[in-house]
């Protein structure tokens, strides 16, 4: 799919002009050149979404931005972006913000799942190259015992580099108390004492990150470090190829994108990244990180 890179940009910067006037994604389709059929497969196959969910995503996203920078009323905001009321317009933002638009405007919201930002440069670099765009499905039916370093973290100022640097320094002191299940596995935990909806996940929202590994089980912690479980359960399991600094693009991905088109929804339980034997270096481009994504039915 790599060979139609130039019709999807040329494709995606028709539709960002276009977000605020009448679109139908046949017309998207004769502008390349290609058959309604024939581009909804390529531009599905190579970005995730259909040329349908992508114009109704982005111009959701921009009308939050408006909702919250401007004092425009929510009908005006729903007609300019080309809803044909403000119910429906109403309906499909709290199916992607899980909130009302007056609700959010009250609120002054910023989730993570407002960032659907325009599919170009780097982040479509990314969607064709780094990610697994479905992800495959692992139901673990036991809990897994880890133990490891924790600390206060949040997307903001994202702290993992140094949790991680503070677990190898002490990763030693884990395998001379207890048995390893497998010293090429390791885990990048995030953990909330309270559950957190993916609605109301911001860059600032506080929660644990963990670097570990996993034990049989738990004979002696050593001082400073945690034993935590991860729950057995339904996991979606998303493939990241290449460096851990792309990581959040692939995280924007499933917040953004796979969530809002599909009938899961974010569970109670932690998200975790297995870093395992495909993985090489941090920073190297062929590394694999495996993401578990935690979900329910709707």
């Amino acid at each position: 799919m790599a060979s139609y890179v130039k019709e999807i940009e040329v494709a995606i910067d028709y539709m960002e002009q276009h977000l605020d006037k009448p679109l139908q994604a046949d017309e998207v389709a004769r502008l390349v050149n290609f058959s309604y059929y024939h581009f909804h497969r390529i531009f599905y196959e190579c970005t995730g979404e259909t040329i349908g969910d992508y114009i109704r995503k982005r111009r959701l996203t921009e009308a939050a931005v408006c909702l919250l920078q401007t004092e425009r009323s929510i009908l005006e905001i729903s007609l300019d972006y080309q809803f044909d009321s403000q119910a429906s317009f109403s309906r499909s933002f709290k199916k992607q913000f899980g909130v009302s638009p007056y609700f959010f405007r009250k609120q002054r919201l910023q989730p993570i799942s407002l960032q659907k930002m325009p599919l170009v440069d780097k982040r479509l670099e990314h969607r064709l190259q780094q990610i697994s765009l479905q992800p495959s499905f692992e139901r673990i039916k036991t809990e897994r015992l880890v133990i490891g370093v924790k600390e206060i973290n949040n997307l903001h100022e994202n702290q993992f580099k140094q949790i991680w640097e503070r677990y190898f320094q002490r990763e030693r002191e884990i395998a001379n108390k207890q048995m390893i299940c497998n010293p090429e596995v390791r885990y990048g935990i995030c953990t909330a004492e309270v559950p957190l909806s993916l609605h109301h996940l911001t860059e600032l929202t506080t929660f644990y990150g963990i670097a570990a590994i996993e034990v049989k089980e738990i004979v002696e912690v050593p001082e400073g470090m945690v034993a935590h479980t991860i729950q057995p359960g339904e996991y979606a399991v998303f493939r990241h190829q290449g460096p851990g600094s792309e990581l959040r693009s692939t995280y924007d991905y499933i917040w953004g994108t796979w969530f809002p088109s599909v009938d899961f929804e974010l569970d109670a339980r932690d998200n975790f990244e297995v870093y395992g034997a495909e993985f090489t270096h941090i920073e190297d481009e062929d590394s694999i990180i495996l993401l578990y994504i935690p979900v329910r039915n709707r």
